[in-house]
């Protein structure tokens, strides 16, 4: 049985004697803070938010794929470099989660200047943890000749372009951004062998719907 924070947002309809699951759109209050962002409220509804507000999008089988950070009814640019203004999530198989970080404009986050990452792909094993997580980069040539990058740092930047960067260390890793989604992967958080909600400075709504999850495996 699921707590309420794990509820999988699955809606069902009948035709012909068979349901047919539907996909889902939530919202929830966060506050900007000095280095991110933190979960306030959870589940505020669809009346108009005239502050922070995260609308999360799950799919039919209860999952998110998409963090959409927005002040007022527009999409958040928000005021530190590294930080991003969507979060999109797919799911290739069982074992595999493929998160993707955007600006305010739509497009991939920029390794330039902040080093921020644009593409991270975690694989799971068959307890749901993390046993590695792939790294991707992405560079616009035209914005680093903008901003007057010598040509040895622009060809280096590029090079990430085409670059896959391997990580095993993930010990107390967890999915970047799911600590932010109610709904994570069907009340399912995924996280690495050592992870510890007490050392990983959740805010107190995080840390219940986290906890929460985590009784339920």
């Amino acid at each position: 049985m699921f707590s309420r924070f794990c509820l999988i947002p699955v809606l069902a309809f009948f035709i012909g004697g068979s349901a047919v699951a539907q996909s889902g759109t939530y919202y929830h209050d966060f506050i900007p803070t000095s280095s991110g962002y933190g979960i306030k409220a959870w589940n505020t509804g669809e009346e108009k938010h005239d502050f922070y507000s995260i609308l999360e999008k799950t799919d039919e089988k209860g999952r998110v794929v998409s963090l959409q950070f927005q002040k007022g009814d527009t999409a958040l640019c928000p005021f530190l470099c590294y930080l991003e203004s969507k979060i999109n999530y797919s799911y290739p198989n069982d074992s595999t989660i493929v998160a993707e970080f955007l600006n305010c404009d739509g497009q991939p986050m920029e390794y330039w200047p902040c080093e921020a990452v644009w593409k991270v792909t975690y694989v799971l094993n068959k307890k749901g943890i993390i046993v590695s997580k792939k790294s991707q980069y992405f560079s616009d040539q035209r914005f680093l000749e903008l901003n007057n990058l010598s040509d040895s740092s622009i060809a280096e930047m590029m090079m990430l372009n085409d670059s896959i960067i391997l990580d095993t260390e993930v010990q107390s890793d967890w999915i970047s951004g799911y600590e932010l989604s109610y709904f994570k992967m069907a009340g399912k958080f995924p996280h690495g062998k050592d992870f510890n909600t007490e050392n990983a400075g959740f805010y107190v709504e995080e840390k219940k719907a986290i906890d929460a999850c985590l009784k339920e495996k």
